[in-house]
C-alpha cells in the first residue's frame, strides 16, 4: 500500500473514482488547512490560501490504483504534491 492521497475534485464522486481506479475503494473524509479548491475553467484546482480549509477525502491506493490515478490526473496536467492534512496525515 502507498501513502494516502488527498482527493479534492471529481474523484470524491464514488462512480468517477471507481471508474478511474477500476474497482470501488474506501475513503475517509479529510481537511487540508491553508488550502482551498477553486473552479478554474470548470476544473477543480487545489491552491494555497492562508486560513482556508479544503474539504476532501483520503484514499489509500495500492500501486496499480496509484498508477491509474496518475494517468487520469496527468491528462489534466495535475501531479502529486506532498501535503499535511489537518489531522497531521502527510499525503
Amino acid at each position: 500500500m502507498t501513502d494516502p492521497v488527498f482527493l479534492f475534485g471529481t474523484l470524491r464522486h464514488a462512480p468517477v473514482r471507481t471508474a478511474v481506479l477500476g474497482s470501488p475503494a474506501s475513503v475517509r473524509d479529510a481537511q487540508l488547512s491553508d488550502h482551498t479548491v477553486l473552479d478554474v475553467g470548470g476544473y477543480p484546482v487545489l491552491t494555497d490560501r492562508r486560513g482556508a480549509c479544503a474539504e476532501g477525502q483520503l484514499l489509500w491506493p495500492d500501486a496499480a490504483q496509484l498508477a491509474r490515478l496518475d494517468q487520469y490526473e496527468g491528462l489534466f496536467g495535475y501531479s502529486r504534491q506532498r501535503v499535511t492534512t489537518s489531522d497531521d496525515q502527510v499525503v
